[in-house]
């Protein structure tokens, strides 16, 4: 299910439809919280949709959110769980 609804943020990115703010906040966090998943593919599936979520949704302002979530996996590189640590360095590079 997971990977799922990555799969539908991924497309809902690509189409570059409307989000309302509060939408884009949940979305990104429901990426965040699959790519700290211990499955490999449920990971890859949030990455593969955060690729296209950030320039779609996050960019396109003062560039303040991309600062924002950097800083964030960055943080989270040196967490003690193995899994978050790798969904981090899989999402620092997806970013733009």
């Amino acid at each position: 299910m997971r990977a799922a609804v990555s799969r539908f943020i991924e497309c809902i990115s690509l189409s570059c439809l409307f989000v309302p703010e509060k939408t884009k906040r949940t979305l990104l966090d429901t990426l965040n919280e699959n790519s700290r998943h211990p499955n490999s593919q449920i990971q890859n599936a949030a990455v593969q949709a955060l690729k296209y979520f950030v320039p779609a949704y996050l960019v396109k302002g003062d560039g303040e959110n991309l600062d924002n979530i950097t800083s964030k996996y960055l943080e989270q590189l040196t967490d003690l769980n193995v899994a978050e640590r790798r969904g981090s360095a899989l999402a620092i590079g997806a970013l733009p």
